[in-house]
């Protein structure tokens, strides 16, 4: 008998096959074969492939960002020391993975090229919060956030023959540089 999957784990798989192979790589039957479960499974959860593919965007959306944004805001710490705390999040848990293939689908498709813009400015409002916090006033705070969020976006393709102690060291340096006045 084979294992019911949750729908995460479906979406996850989602996620790690665009990762690999590009939207175009993405078939309910390969991923049922890597989840090593039936295809009747990932109806349990989808109704087509479409909507799995809409709900890999409402899960992007949720878990690599709001996620974040949310468990910043509950600290309640330094706006310095949110900084370092969302930085530690993106890089422990790699959520900066997947938003080169998922750019590379934006540019393939309108609809999802809006939701990522939309999850961008999102992103950005909230950092930039977070330096205005620090003191920085006119268009600096959206020009640190803007680098703060293509620095983790970049950070996983970048270097990954490091170990996590020197990516650490080199986040806490970049961190630092986007600090100083």
């Amino acid at each position: 008998m084979k294992k019911r999957i949750t729908k995460d784990q479906w979406l996850q798989a989602a996620l790690d096959s665009l990762l690999e192979s590009g939207i175009h790589g993405i078939s309910i039957e390969r991923l049922a074969q890597n989840l090593d479960t039936s295809k009747s499974g990932f109806y349990w959860h989808f109704n087509n492939k479409d909507d799995l593919l809409e709900s890999i965007l409402a899960y992007w959306e949720s878990e690599f960002t709001d996620t974040v944004i949310n468990s910043s805001t509950q600290q309640p710490e330094s706006a310095e020391k949110k900084l370092q705390l969302i930085s530690d999040m993106i890089m422990e848990h790699q959520l900066g993975r997947y938003d080169m293939p998922l750019r590379t689908w934006g540019n393939e498709d309108n609809g999802v090229r809006k939701r990522i813009n939309k999850t961008d400015r999102k992103r950005l409002a909230y950092i930039s919060e977070i330096f205005r916090e620090l003191g920085f006033r006119g268009e600096e705070p959206e020009n640190r956030a803007s680098l703060f969020i293509l620095y983790h976006a970049f950070l996983d393709s970048m270097f990954l023959d490091d170990s996590v102690e020197k990516r650490r060291k080199k986040v806490r340096a970049f961190n630092k540089l986007l600090l100083k006045k």
